[in-house]
């Protein structure tokens, strides 16, 4: 992916802040991290923060599925006890960065990019623990976890912040009280034990294991966050007088984020035991598919440019061919070809996907003439350069 003139340009436009109306974030967690951010030494870059809330989470999920590769066995306590501290990390660290920046005087597009390109990853990353940690296995419940916890607010949320300009967390949200109720869940199961989530609960006549109420009030907890989101579009002055138009180029993005949906949903449940067999390469591939698609989104917010929608449709409509050809191939008497697509599927996109990060960061990096991982300025004849391209 290389970044056109005009999306380069774009970048000098200011974006509009967002608001964070958590009541557990402005009584408390804001206090805490005004607090902490004034121990964080000067020269430390923002993005050096953000990468290290996606390192935290991401070692402590390896950790923990080592101990448990099947998704059910038992870890020691004490890896539930490091899951719950490294997601508390990430959390303070994923506020803490724009902090740094603000008291550094180094904001920029590029930080923002870090920092919802480091939660679109962490969707399936900490999607993963959790679901390690509640032993649901490798199986439909935790994909649909994953999916309904993670990936839906998730993107309805980065649509918002696209379509609306800016992004209003409300006095609920999986930013602030999310997080918190799964670091509650790590910390309860290294209180208590991993049996814990076995445990019957009798709620309104109905008698479930913990496990499987947690995951029935997965998809219900993530429509209030849809409602609003989608809310907050139509209200949105640009939405009311390009109304027609607008809904359509809305209505695409909904049909190629549930194309994406349908695919995963169905390559799941046609190739059950490749499903089964390789299922963290599988959750892997959906994962860096999200990314990618949520990745757009945020560079089309970045720079004031329209989503590539009928791209990503014409991507995922051919992606469920893949999967149906691949389907018909296989009861044709070639048992391994499902097997053969997925790892394919997933070298093109982690190549694809690094291909493009490592490109538009260069970009990015060059035109606004900052440095990604230190502060400062580059050299002269840079700085020159954008500000000759700013004042055409």
């Amino acid at each position: 992916m290389q970044l056109t003139p005009q999306q380069l340009q774009g970048l000098d436009q200011p974006c509009a802040s967002g608001r964070d109306l958590s009541i557990l974030y402005r009584k408390v967690l804001s206090r805490l991290y005004d607090a902490e951010v004034e121990r964080i030494p000067l020269w430390l870059a923002p993005n050096l923060l953000t990468i290290s809330g996606l390192l935290c989470t991401l070692s402590s999920t390896v950790i923990l599925l080592y101990y448990s590769p099947d998704l059910v066995s038992e870890a020691p306590k004490r890896v539930y006890l490091s899951a719950a501290l490294a997601t508390f990390l990430y959390m303070m660290f994923d506020n803490l960065d724009g902090r740094q920046a603000r008291r550094t005087n180094s904001s920029s597009p590029l930080g923002h990019l870090f920092d919802h390109g480091c939660d679109a990853l962490n969707v399936t990353i900490l999607g993963l623990a959790v679901a390690a940690t509640l032993r649901l296995g490798r199986s439909f419940a935790t994909l649909f976890l994953v999916w309904s916890l993670g990936m839906i607010p998730f993107f309805f949320s980065t649509l918002e912040e696209f379509l609306c300009g800016s992004l209003t967390l409300r006095q609920i949200n999986g930013a602030n009280e999310g997080l918190m109720g799964i670091i509650f869940i790590f910390m309860a199961t290294c209180l208590f034990g991993p049996s814990l989530w076995f445990q019957p609960l009798n709620l309104l006549g109905i008698r479930l294991s913990l496990q499987h109420w947690i995951l029935c009030l997965s998809l219900p907890l993530t429509i209030p966050t849809v409602f609003f989101s989608c809310l907050e579009i139509w209200r949105h002055p640009t939405t009311i007088i390009y109304r027609h138009p607008f809904l359509q180029s809305c209505w695409i993005t909904f049909a190629s984020f549930g194309l994406y949906s349908l695919a995963v949903f169905c390559w799941a449940y046609l190739a059950k035991p490749v499903f089964v067999g390789h299922f963290l390469l599988y959750m892997v591939t959906i994962g860096l598919l999200f990314f990618r698609n949520t990745f757009y989104l945020i560079i089309s917010h970045l720079t004031h440019t329209s989503y590539p929608t009928l791209t990503f449709l014409i991507l995922n409509l051919t992606w469920l061919m893949v999967i149906y050809l691949s389907h018909y191939v296989t009861f044709q008497g070639y048992p391994y070809t499902h097997a053969v697509a997925l790892h394919l599927y997933f070298l093109y996109h982690i190549i694809l996907v690094s291909y493009e990060v490592i490109q538009v960061v260069g970009e990015i990096t060059k035109y606004l003439g900052i440095y990604c991982f230190r502060l400062g300025k580059r050299n002269s004849d840079m700085n020159t350069k954008h500000v000759s391209n700013k004042r055409h």
